[in-house]
């Protein structure tokens, strides 16, 4: 009997868990849509604060926000959805990579930053070849490649970085 409990007990407190990290996506989507504009200029307090109102690296709920992503992604069953989710989380992982570098926190933001590009790539991988997706593919191509010679230059450690925008040259260049 005691056993039936805990096992009850488990399986309720796993499933507020998972509604509470639903709940917190789903207010974290209203925020930031599938794909978000990235900032041409510097200093745009309106996607600054879009990027703070979210938990972010150091956050006390940014592990939560690393799970939730991971449920996100593996929710989605069909290809185009995940390839669309993967492009969005490519692009929340840029633009925060773009506020800690900003901020000066460049081993997280490099972090971030790697953890983004790694997500444009699986998203390029899953890409069933329709046009619409294939277009916004490579407009996110482009715009990481800007964002990364932005930060580039604020870098210390310019080895990495420059890899990084290395193989983005290599991708555009590929979906010409």
């Amino acid at each position: 009997m005691l056993k039936k409990i805990v096992v009850v007990g488990v399986v309720l407190v796993f499933a507020v868990a998972v509604l509470g990290v639903s709940l917190l996506k789903t207010s974290w989507l209203v925020v930031q849509r599938s794909y978000p504009k990235i900032s041409q200029s510097e200093g745009n307090s309106n996607d600054e604060k879009t990027e703070n109102s979210k938990p972010g690296p150091g956050d006390l709920l940014y592990p939560i926000r690393m799970i939730s992503d991971q449920i996100w992604l593996f929710t989605a069953f069909d290809k185009e959805i995940k390839t669309e989710r993967l492009l969005s989380l490519a692009n929340q992982r840029l633009e925060s990579a773009k506020v800690l570098v900003k901020q000066g926190d460049y081993v997280v933001g490099l972090d971030t930053l790697i953890k983004g590009e790694q997500y444009l790539r699986l998203a390029g991988k899953n890409n069933n070849g329709s046009e619409p997706f294939a277009t916004k593919y490579k407009l996110a191509v482009e715009d990481h490649g800007r964002t990364l010679n932005e930060i580039l230059e604020k870098f210390p450690n310019k080895g990495v970085i420059e890899n990084l925008v290395a193989e983005n040259r290599q991708l555009q260049e590929q979906l010409k």
